[in-house]
């Protein structure tokens, strides 16, 4: 489990630089630039900071979402610093407009380390293997290293 917790922050935060770069460099020119963004992809939750034109402070955002399907995002919430947009997404958008079409990408990136478990054989215990993938017989190994071949 804790693995899983650091595997999805290691993957936010690389993302959150990412996708502030691509977001200011493609798509928010006309309206200002991302000073902030958080991604917590366990919380599934997204939250930034604009600096957009003609705003005298800082727009804060924070959107709840879930992920539909594989090419599919639902924002659920959004809180903001200016009450009209989160009244506006929240109560005023219907709810079909609040779904997204993205690239499958996207969802994966947005989505949860799903858990890692080792694969156990019927027995149930692991066995030891060596470099090819087959059992590794650690008595051969000790002979072979200690020249006794009895």
């Amino acid at each position: 489990m804790l693995f899983n917790v650091f595997a999805n922050k290691v993957k936010d935060a690389a993302l959150q630089q990412l996708a502030k770069w691509f977001a200011n460099r493609y798509h928010l020119k006309p309206l200002g630039r991302i000073t902030n963004l958080r991604l917590d992809s366990m919380a599934q939750e997204i939250s930034v900071s604009l600096d957009l034109h003609g705003e005298e402070a800082s727009v804060e955002l924070t959107m709840r979402y879930r992920v539909i399907s594989s090419t599919m995002l639902e924002i659920s919430e959004v809180k903001s610093s200016r009450q009209w947009i989160a009244e506006l997404i929240n109560h005023v958008i219907p709810a079909e407009q609040k779904c997204l079409e993205v690239p499958h990408a996207v969802t994966q990136a947005l989505s949860k380390v799903k858990p890692w478990k080792a694969p156990s054989p019927q027995g149930g215990e692991v066995p030891k293997t060596g470099g090819s993938g087959t059992p590794f017989d650690h008595t051969k190994h000790q002979q072979d290293q200690h020249g006794t071949n009895d």
